[in-house]
């Protein structure tokens, strides 16, 4: 096996993924053909946040964000951070006031990091009251800072992959597509979890069902999967090529890893095929009590297959738009 080393948002690259849709459901990608639900009511568009957004080298989305009326700056908007934070050099910078350290979990564990005062986050039009913000070296952000799910708490969150473009916007139940919905549970309040299964090799010609829970990354450009869906995955007795990786963490720390590809990934009528993972035992899973059953951080690599997705933190709702037909 070879060796390398991977930031959890460093760039992997190897063969193609891809998205199969079975042709029952190409049918329903249209309009929806059952009554329209109840007309959407004048909003106080104030509360919308239309940003174009910006694609670094890993393929990950940044968004313009001022920090107390100074900026814009190039904030991730990032799925799986339950808080948002704000790099060192940027907050030494903009000369912002000392606060008491903060306790964050990171891919190795707890860390405590530099706190600073931050009286406000201005996102598009959207003001966000902020607080006491942890900080980290830009190098490991990978951007200015980061818009954690602390931010997002009954918000709805569009992000355009074709268009290269966000909102953030009060959530509402007439999204504007509906192409494929999913229910999610949530999980330390904003984390919501999709329920999947992963198809394991039982000989060459078939392939058994392994449940998994799935977790959209918005902040990572690859797939993540914890030790328990490894396990499952060793079980066929076809062997798993896989290559020894470091998954460096945001403190610069790192956790061993090994990267090797899943044949498919099925959430409901969906189907990711050839999709390549990095498995790690990262502290996260802990938090999250998935340390002892399957779980997957579905990372931007395959969420780009999509034109759009859509995030509903208040109704717990996930949505795709699907890619048309030429």
């Amino acid at each position: 096996m070879t060796q390398g080393t991977w930031s959890r948002r460093a760039a992997l690259t190897g063969g193609i993924a891809s998205l199969m849709i079975p042709v029952s459901l190409r049918a329903q990608t249209g309009p929806p053909t059952s009554a329209p639900g109840p007309p959407a009511p004048s909003e106080d568009r104030s509360a919308y946040a239309e940003l174009k957004a910006r694609a670094d080298a890993a393929e990950r989305l940044t968004v313009p964000v001022r920090i107390d009326g100074q900026g814009p700056f190039a904030f991730l908007v990032d799925t799986c951070a339950t808080t948002s934070l704000l790099s060192t050099e940027l907050a030494q910078r903009l000369a912002l006031p000392s606060a008491a350290p903060v306790l964050v979990s990171s891919a190795v564990g707890e860390v405590s990091a530099p706190g600073f005062r931050v009286e406000r986050l201005e996102v598009g039009a959207r003001t966000l009251l902020a607080g006491n913000l942890p900080s980290f070296p830009g190098a490991n952000i990978g951007a200015d800072g980061l818009l954690g799910i602390d931010s997002l708490a009954g918000q709805e969150l569009t992000i355009d992959y074709r268009k290269l473009s966000m909102r953030l916007a009060p959530a509402r139940r007439w999204n504007d597509f509906r192409d494929i919905v999913f229910k999610a549970r949530s999980r330390l309040g904003n984390l919501l979890l999709i329920e999947g299964w992963v198809d394991r090799l039982r000989d060459a010609d078939a392939f058994d069902r392994e449940p998994v829970t799935v977790i959209l990354d918005t902040g990572a450009s690859h797939s993540i999967g914890n030790p328990a869906l490894l396990r499952r995955m060793l079980k066929s007795p076809i062997a798993l090529q896989s290559w020894e990786v470091d998954v460096v963490s945001i403190t610069g720390q790192s956790v061993p890893g090994r990267w090797s590809r899943l044949p498919s990934v099925h959430v409901g009528a969906l189907k990711l095929t050839n999709v390549p993972v990095v498995f790690a035992d990262l502290h996260n899973f802990q938090v999250w009590s998935l340390d002892n059953q399957p779980a997957l951080l579905l990372g931007v690599d395959m969420l780009r297959l999509f034109p759009a997705v859509q995030i509903d933190f208040l109704h717990k709702e996930v949505s795709f738009r699907l890619p048309r037909p030429a």
